[in-house]
């Protein structure tokens, strides 16, 4: 995404200079005019030759959270909290993430554009929830579940690499093994036998075959991941790529669990939160489409929400999707006759946060023997069609 710097009327006619970070001129225009805000002008500043500014890592951003968090339930303004966090994190990452939404703050902007701003360091998740905990005056509410979210990724990515460690180094230096004996020590065996016998032994005609299928596969394998990292990295600059993307892995299984419970708990939680301060269903809707990182989802609930428009119950503008979960739309029937839908919500952000739960610790239970056996096969394979016919010539 590219960075622009755009100079802005509000409604009240007081001007202002906001960065923001989107894929076009016309897709900023947009998102400040939704704000409520009229563009005189927008500049890129990605082509003005500008430094881009710094990445922040996630222990980082977790970091800064946590004690911004602190702050806000000790009931210290937004304002205070950056000015105490300024002197509390000198001379750390942290310090410098703080410099960079405090500069902006004292020029004028909010703290979610702010946020936008450094758009790279934050999830499109985390950036929706502060957009709503600026609309809702739910500070506190939104850092404290923002904070359980992070440390749970946290926890869950630690678990998942720890179980991988092991069986990811075994495979690497299988597959350095067989590099190396693909195209360099088995070459030069058959070569010394060529020249001693004069021919290639029969027990290892098929070997050779092997060999060289193996040889082609590889090269396959290296073209392919160079060009998927060439896709993947098109993604960010492509609103069509990342969507074609997007949609392919909802037709992964166990990928596709797992994304479409995260997507229903963001969008359950953004919900719950602003309805409980009283936002209509119709504008929490469009408030929670900041929360999607898949585009794909994001369309169902936008499509939705255009049916919602049109005078449609919430639970029957979701019933015609084929993505948004059934017991979704059979809750929100039950919510709407009820006249409980802000509880319902609650209850679903809970249920789908539970299954996201499952699917992570389904993962991290099958990454690690899945692993291991792919690599046995692997090794057995080599062995079978190379390591015993070079045995068998000896007998």
């Amino acid at each position: 995404m590219k960075s622009y710097e755009c100079s802005v009327i509000s409604l009240s006619g007081e001007k202002k200079t906001i960065e923001r970070q989107a894929n076009s001129a016309d897709e900023v225009a947009r998102l400040l005019e939704a704000e409520g805000f009229f563009c005189e002008k927008i500049k890129d500043l990605s082509s003005d030759g500008k430094k881009t500014r710094k990445k922040y890592g996630f222990a980082t951003v977790l970091e800064f959270t946590e004690t911004l968090y602190m702050f806000v339930a000790s009931g210290i303004s937004i304002n205070q909290s950056f000015e105490l966090m300024k002197t509390l994190f000198k001379k750390s990452k942290t310090g410098g993430l703080v410099d960079d939404i405090l500069e902006k703050i004292r020029r004028g902007d909010t703290f979610h554009s702010a946020i936008e701003a450094n758009g790279s360091s934050f999830s499109p998740v985390y950036r929706g929830l502060i957009s709503i905990s600026e609309k809702t005056g739910q500070y506190e509410r939104v850092f404290e579940r923002l904070v359980f979210f992070m440390k749970k990724e946290k926890k869950l990515k630690e678990q998942l690499v720890s179980s991988m460690i092991y069986p990811l180094f075994v495979m690497t230096f299988a597959i350095i093994g067989v590099t190396l004996l693909s195209f360099f020590v088995f070459p030069k065996l058959v070569d010394g036998m060529v020249g001693f016998s004069g021919e290639v032994p029969a027990s290892l005609q098929k070997s050779i075959r092997f060999m060289d299928n193996l040889k082609i596969s590889l090269v396959f394998v290296i073209v392919f991941v160079i060009l998927l990292s060439i896709f993947i990295s098109l993604k960010k600059v492509s609103s069509k790529i990342k969507r074609f993307m997007d949609a392919l892995l909802l037709k992964i299984p166990l990928i596709k669990s797992y994304l479409i419970n995260k997507e229903c708990l963001s969008f359950c939680f953004a919900m719950e939160s602003l309805t409980s301060c009283g936002v209509s269903v119709e504008d929490a809707m469009e408030d929670s489409l900041e929360v999607f990182t898949n585009l794909v989802f994001r369309d169902a609930i936008e499509k939705a929400l255009g049916d919602v428009r049109k005078g449609s119950g919430l639970h029957e503008s979701f019933a015609d999707s084929k993505i948004i979960p059934d017991i979704m739309t059979k809750w929100l029937y039950i919510g709407e006759k009820t006249g409980q839908v802000e509880s319902t919500f609650l209850q679903l952000r809970n249920y789908f946060s539970d299954k996201v739960d499952k699917v992570l610790s389904r993962v991290v239970s099958l990454a690690e023997p899945v692993l291991i056996m792919l690599t046995g096969m692997f090794v057995l394979l080599i062995a079978v069609k190379i390591v015993l016919p070079l045995f068998s010539m000896y007998r």
